[in-house]
């Protein structure tokens, strides 16, 4: 009989380990399987939730955090981040997006994707070497040695980092952490890539879809841009026929859209640029070059337009032509205002010229001549003169001048086209048609000129019109030419005014002075007056000073410098010592007589000494102060020719040119002191020195002092006081015809 092997109880036991421990290693496998397996379950819903958030993302950061945020929650991850490759020295990886326990991690990251420790880890290998990079063991592997205490202390175990591919190049990298070393198996690695993948289609997605967007923005713009520009934009073919034009368009041409489109630009040729212009736009064009110029088109309506126009030929992708780009910018009114300003500075020019050209001290004439050269240059002036209007309103001409330099002569216009001019003036500037009016004293000339219409410009001085400057065109549109140039034809005007302005009024006061003195010589409307001159010890007159009032009240200072303004102060000088010497014969027979004359009437010699010998008496000739005295030994043998028994007397001793060297030069007999070192000297010590300082000179050179204007008793006292011989004034007797006090009698 067989018998049943026996097992021994310790073979049970070892059976029984055996058994038990394949069990424990059967439940590891299981559950490490269905650990995996969940986890791969995990990242498949991470996947599709990603995938998900990849159509509803509004833009890129959305993007990139909804898929931190579902790697975390649904993959079961410690955290995850998106950082991106800088474009930089250093090859930073900036961090973009994450979620888990990473934001203070992350700040002190500092990664790179050089090949250095900090480029070293997961992240900067995977964006470094375009692979995906996975660090099994935090505690134990040697690349995560930079962070790996802060890793630690959050947990982390193990880490991987997947790489962001747009075509050939990576954008960065998605990088995760768990907390169980050796988390990411082949499969996790797949499904990350996966979706690492899917996130770069995403991001590569919204950026085609974000510069689609801004493309379709500047298409936008520029339609607008276009549309709403004040400069035209014209579009055409290469052949070339319009294509597009914009509304500015119509508004610079005046052609519709509907009147061009299909039409050559030449419909907008407006005749004024030659054949060889077109050519050279076309010979640019055809270079492939951009043409810029001043194009002078014809409107609709058949006015003429400056435009600043810019043509650029348009190019196809591959370079070659397809049409070509018109902009047109209407600067008519800008041009016009640049010629203008291009006149006014040669205006401006032509003014400094006229300037420099003015020689101080010339005669008005010779000024006027420089001026009207100057004139005569403005665009479209034939001629310019230049006159005066003198108190009778009669014109003189002062300068006449063509634009070719040539004099015209200087002929008087009538006294009807005087008055006109004169009366016209008083309006301000006027421009008018040239008819050849009567009296005209450029009639001839002007008509050779071919003149057709005149500007003219008052001359203002002092408040008054004191002259006329005229421009002459012979231009067609001479009118709109003279209206353009009469800004500058005034302000030739005022440099006229003001530098013939004071000639001018010293011209139209002589005239009016001389005929006023010439009325007042023929009618003898003056008459002599005497004043005593007394001896101060005796109070006796031993002589008269003879003085002369004019009828109409005058004084005779101002009448005398009017007179010589004049050029007749010799005639009224001569008039008035006749009249004096006439009247003197009722003076006391033992007086002698003090006449006033001028140096220059004295020097003149003639008729001042023919005078002097019909003199009934002794006479003094006081020689006023009004000028100095250039030539003084001319003025002594002026008065030793008019006879040895005259005295000189000079007189205003202390005012006006008389001085201590004036009386040490002439020699004169008698001092006459004057009336500012007179009054009030009986109160005034430093006047009391002054006159005993002449005193003593006086005695020195042998001449007597006279004090004028003695009006109180005071200062005759005084004067007496200071051993003054002689004086005049109120106090001793008012000057008077004779009959009336003159002479010492109640008259």
């Amino acid at each position: 009989m067989n018998r049943r092997p026996r097992i021994s109880s310790r073979g049970i036991v070892l059976a029984y380990v055996l058994v038990a421990g394949a069990w424990i290693a059967f439940r590891d496998r299981m559950q490490a399987a269905q650990q995996r397996l969940a986890r791969l379950n995990r990242v498949l819903r991470t996947l599709s939730l990603a995938n998900q958030a990849l159509v509803r993302a509004p833009d890129e950061q959305a993007l990139l955090q909804s898929f931190c945020d579902a790697i975390v929650r649904e993959g079961a991850f410690l955290g995850a981040w998106v950082g991106y490759a800088e474009d930089d020295p250093r090859g930073s990886i900036r961090p973009l997006a994450w979620a888990g326990p990473l934001e203070d991690y992350l700040e002190t990251l500092s990664l790179t994707s050089r090949d250095e420790p900090q480029g070293r880890g997961p992240t900067g290998t995977a964006v470094r070497e375009h692979r995906t990079v996975v660090s099994r063991n935090v505690a134990t592997d040697p690349a995560m040695a930079p962070w790996r205490a802060r890793a630690g202390a959050l947990g982390y175990a193990s880490s991987a980092a997947v790489p962001l591919r747009s075509g050939d190049a990576v954008i960065g990298a998605l990088s995760l952490y768990a907390a169980e070393a050796d988390a990411f198996g082949p499969q996790e690695l797949a499904l990350l890539e996966e979706l690492a993948a899917d996130l770069a289609y995403g991001i590569t997605t919204l950026r085609a879809r974000a510069v689609a967007a801004r493309t379709e923005t500047e298409r936008r713009r520029l339609a607008t841009a276009v549309e709403q520009s004040d400069d035209a934009i014209m579009i055409t073919d290469v052949s070339p026929t319009i294509e597009y034009v914009n509304p500015a368009f119509e508004r610079i041409t005046g052609y519709a859209p509907a009147d061009v489109i299909g039409q050559s630009p030449s419909i907008l040729r407006g005749g004024v640029h030659d054949a060889s212009f077109y050519a050279a736009m076309w010979e640019a064009l055809s270079a492939g070059r951009t043409f810029r110029a001043d194009i002078v088109n014809r409107r609709k309506d058949g006015t003429l337009v400056t435009v600043a126009e810019t043509i650029s030929p348009i190019r196809d992708p591959v370079g070659s032509h397809t049409g070509y780009v018109a902009v047109l910018r209407d600067v008519t009114a800008q041009r016009a205002a640049e010629a203008r300003a291009a006149a006014e500075a040669r205006e401006r020019t032509l003014v400094a010229a006229a300037l420099a050209g003015i020689r101080p001290g010339a005669a008005p004439e010779e000024t006027a001549h420089a001026l009207c050269i100057q004139i005569a240059r403005l665009p479209g002036t034939a001629a310019a003169v230049l006159s005066s209007f003198d108190p009778d309103g009669r014109g003189t001409i002062l300068g006449a001048v063509t634009a070719a330099g040539i004099r015209l002569p200087r002929r008087r216009p009538g006294a009807a086209r005087s008055r006109y001019l004169r009366t016209r003036a008083l309006d301000g500037p006027w421009i008018e048609a040239w008819t050849n009016p009567l009296g005209s004293p450029f009639g001839e000339s002007f008509r050779e000129l071919g003149i057709r219409a005149l500007a003219h410009a008052p001359l203002i001085v002092e408040g008054a019109v004191r002259g006329l400057l005229v421009a002459a065109s012979a231009d067609p549109d001479a009118t709109e030419q003279l209206t353009e140039r009469l800004p500058a034809l005034v302000q030739f005007a005022g440099i006229a005014a003001a530098v013939l302005g004071p000639s001018l009024l010293a011209r139209a006061e002589s005239t009016e002075a001389r005929a006023r003195i010439s009325d007042l010589l023929a009618r003898r409307a003056f008459r002599p007056v005497f004043q005593p001159i007394v001896d101060l010890e005796r109070g006796v007159a031993i002589g008269y000073e003879a003085l002369t009032r004019f009828t109409d009240g005058t004084p005779p200072d101002q009448q005398f410098r009017a007179a010589a303004a004049a050029g007749l102060r010799p005639d009224l000088e001569a008039a008035t010592l006749r009249v004096a010497l006439e009247a003197a014969h009722g003076l006391p027979d033992a007086a002698w007589l003090s006449v006033n004359v001028s140096a220059a009437f004295v020097l003149a010699g003639e008729p001042l000494r023919t005078i002097l010998r019909e003199a009934p008496r002794p006479l003094v000739l006081e020689v006023t102060e009004e000028e100095a005295i250039a030539d003084y030994p001319a003025v002594r043998a002026a008065m030793a020719a008019l006879g040895p028994d005259l005295r000189l007397a000079v007189d205003d001793a202390g005012a006006g040119f008389a001085s201590l060297r004036h009386i040490s030069e002439l020699r004169p007999a008698l001092v006459k002191v004057d009336r500012t070192l007179v009054a009030a000297i009986d109160s005034d010590p430093i006047r009391q020195a002054l006159l005993a300082g002449l005193r003593h000179f006086a005695d020195a050179v042998s001449c007597t002092l006279v004090a004028e204007g003695i009006e109180t008793d005071a200062e005759l006292a005084a004067l007496r006081a200071l051993g003054v011989q002689f004086g005049q004034g109120y106090l001793l007797g008012r000057p008077a015809p004779l009959g009336q006090g003159a002479d010492g009698t109640e008259g």
